[in-house]
């Protein structure tokens, strides 16, 4: 009996060992950084995050497992956004290896909500993304050609308030 117990004891202190992961996104991210590091988006379908980590912004690939959030930075890509305008931006295109590709933008201003970021492309296609952070998340848009030559494909970027204003445009 009293090995019966102490076998079932074991394994239960096995079990609670082995879940790995963080109750929250934040938590998860936040363990792969000594600097600290703020979430600002997630494609919870998708699993992809945004996070700031001091100035640059970095988009990501997290897992979602038995209510626990998973993180490697290992699937991160890091931009800082061009210094050149009022109210720095970017839009990117970013693949990591086994999932669809996105793009991945934000715009830094404390001054404005973002309401959403409207991309007009050199074929006539416009996309039109909400915003959460001043950031977005979106799928890839197939009428362009590829993603290394999305850029090119660009040709206007027009970034709007709350109220329908616009606060800055990529030309």
């Amino acid at each position: 009996m009293r090995l019966t117990i102490l076998f079932m004891s074991i394994v239960l202190m096995l079990l609670g060992c082995s879940s790995s992961g963080y109750d929250t996104l934040q938590e998860a991210v936040q363990s792969q950084w000594d600097t600290p590091i703020q979430v600002l988006n997630q494609d919870e379908e998708r699993q992809i995050v945004i996070y700031l980590d001091q100035t640059q912004y970095v988009a990501g690939l997290y897992q979602f497992d038995n209510n626990k959030y998973i993180y490697d930075r290992e699937s991160s890509k890091g931009h800082r956004s061009s210094l050149e305008k009022e109210y720095p931006m970017f839009v990117k295109p970013v693949e990591f290896e086994g999932a669809e590709p996105f793009l991945y933008g934000a715009i830094v201003t404390e001054e404005h909500t973002v309401s959403k970021f409207v991309i007009h492309y050199t074929n006539g296609y416009t996309q039109e993304i909400p915003s959460k952070n001043n950031t977005i998340i979106a799928e890839f848009p197939f009428a362009t050609q590829s993603i290394n030559d999305y850029l090119e494909e660009v040709d206007n970027v027009i970034i709007y308030d709350e109220n329908g204003e616009i606060i800055t445009s990529w030309k």
